[in-house]
């Protein structure tokens, strides 16, 4: 049997970075934690499925506004009472378009690059807080657009 062509392949490849600057506390295996307290893999599945569905009803709803725009959409979606914010919170990142959840990657793939650099620093915390305001301040901008349209959206 001929192996699969690569190019055709659709293997999505995960990345985990660690920072050297971390720490880890690692916990001892509680069985009554389990039982009660941590989600089943039958839960989690769930979970899963029930999030994949509310992922499509809302991007259903968005293709049906009159509206080009995620922005628009679901800004219309809000303001008609169709979707609720409460039912965007959790999922955003899948309602994201890729170019935002890049954007979010790359900054912070650029802390844990600047974490390694200021290992020797003296102070590498505030070097590396310097850092992610000026990494993230556009970030912060576009946020507070975001809460100040779902204020408008809510009122």
């Amino acid at each position: 049997m001929a192996s699969p062509n690569p190019k055709t392949t659709n293997k999505t490849t995960h990345r985990v970075s660690f920072s050297e600057m971390s720490q880890m506390f690692v916990y001892e295996d509680d069985e009554l934690y389990h039982k009660n307290v941590a989600y089943s893999q039958q839960e989690c599945n769930a979970i899963g499925v029930k999030t994949l569905l509310e992922k499509l009803r809302i991007q259903n709803l968005m293709s049906s506004t009159p509206y080009g725009s995620r922005r628009d959409s679901l800004r219309f979606l809000m303001k008609t009472k169709l979707v609720s914010i409460d039912e965007l919170i959790g999922i955003e990142d899948v309602l994201l378009p890729p170019s935002v959840i890049n954007v979010r990657e790359n900054h912070s793939r650029a802390l844990l690059q600047k974490q390694h650099e200021l290992a020797a620093v003296e102070d590498p915390v505030k070097c590396l807080a310097q850092f992610a305001e000026k990494s993230s301040f556009k970030s912060i901008h576009l946020a507070r657009i975001r809460a100040a349209m779902a204020a408008v959206c809510d009122a």
